[in-house]
Formats: C-alpha cells, structure tokens, sequence
C-alpha cells in the first residue's frame, strides 16, 4: 500500500517529533523546521498534504502556504497555531 508524503514545518522540533510519530504508521512524513528548506523540499518531492505552524521566525505559515502555492499548486495545505488571534 503506498503511503502519502506529508511534510510538516514548524520551528519547535517537540511539535514535530510528536506529530510524526502520531501521524508516521499512516504516512511518509517529512519534517522541517525552517521555512525556506520546506520550499527547497517541495521542490525535489510532491506532497500530499503540508501542515504548517502560523508563528515562525523568518517566515510566517500563512507566507509559507502562500508560496508553496507557486511550487505545488495541488497540495492540501493545513495551518496550526497555539495561539487564538487571528
């Protein structure tokens, strides 16, 4: 059975570790903590599904999801954040 690439990208490597583990039985998870190496990655492999955190330094999820737009239009992208302002 062919497992789905999900990339994940948020700065706290804790929130990585426990959403892989959680999610990598299903899925072949890919992690990042920097946005800029997300993109690089999404450039040399298709996802199916991408979750980011909204509060990164450098780039925000929101920046981040807009311009893996340009890269792999397709994709499901999810955003997540601790934090409830808008």
């Amino acid at each position: 059975m062919k497992k789905y690439n999900i990339l994940i990208l948020d700065d706290q490597i804790e929130i990585l570790n426990s959403l892989e583990r959680q999610l990598r039985e299903d899925y072949a998870v890919s992690t990042v903590s920097i946005g800029t190496d997300a993109l690089q990655l999404m450039k040399e492999k298709e996802f199916a599904v991408v979750i980011a955190d909204q509060r990164m330094p450098g780039m925000s999820g929101v920046e981040f999801l807009e311009k893996s737009l340009a890269i792999q239009p397709e994709i499901v992208r999810i955003l997540i954040t601790a934090y409830s302002d808008l």
